[in-house]
């Protein structure tokens, strides 16, 4: 009898097992998959230590890439709303454009980390991701204007409103241009 429990015992671990036990991975090879499945194995988030192979673990990973999702968005704001004076008005020129810098640094290290969490191929992750980036757009930037690219990690850095009557796309891809150009040698 002793046996035949270890082995039922054995066989239930390994059915309540939300990964394969002792295996990790930041990319699932096959493309998305669905995390939970006790033959899969445990996605790894950012860092070797951060095995997600628990139903809570992967439930505070899904929280983190929504946070992860409105911070992104969050920065983005912040950005545009320090560049076009709108606030903090008292910084010196130099302050401001160093605080810019520092916060273009730091949108593009979480565009990445955003990145890195769509190329684990976990369904579930991905779609929290979306979501946060989703709600982050939603509370922050959506009176902003709509720039060419839609990939977190290198978010437009058209400032001002946008005006339909400008003609071709084009054109208005060179007014961005001569805008940001404009500023990058803009005396300090």
């Amino acid at each position: 009898k002793t046996s035949h429990s270890s082995k039922v015992t054995t066989i239930q671990q390994k059915d309540e097992n939300f990964c394969l036990p002792g295996t990790g991975t930041d990319m699932y090879m096959n493309g998305f998959q669905v995390s939970g499945k006790s033959n899969n194995a445990c996605v790894i988030l950012f860092f070797e230590s951060w095995v997600l192979d628990s139903r809570l673990k992967f439930a505070f990973g899904c929280l983190g890439c929504i946070l992860l999702g409105v911070v992104v968005e969050g920065l983005l704001c912040f950005r545009r709303l320090l560049q076009s004076r709108k606030i903090l008005r008292v910084l010196s020129s130099l302050t401001r454009r160093v605080s810019i810098i520092v916060l273009f640094g730091f949108n593009i290290a979480a565009g990445y980390l955003a990145m890195l969490v769509a190329m684990t191929y976990s369904v579930e992750l991905f779609i929290c991701m979306v979501i946060g980036l989703v709600i982050g757009h939603a509370i922050f930037n959506t009176s902003a204007p709509v720039g060419e690219s839609v990939d977190p990690c290198c978010a437009s850095q058209v400032i001002g409103t946008s005006n339909n009557s400008q003609g071709s796309d084009s054109s208005h891809i060179k007014r961005d241009d001569a805008i940001c150009m404009e500023k990058i040698v803009e005396p300090v």
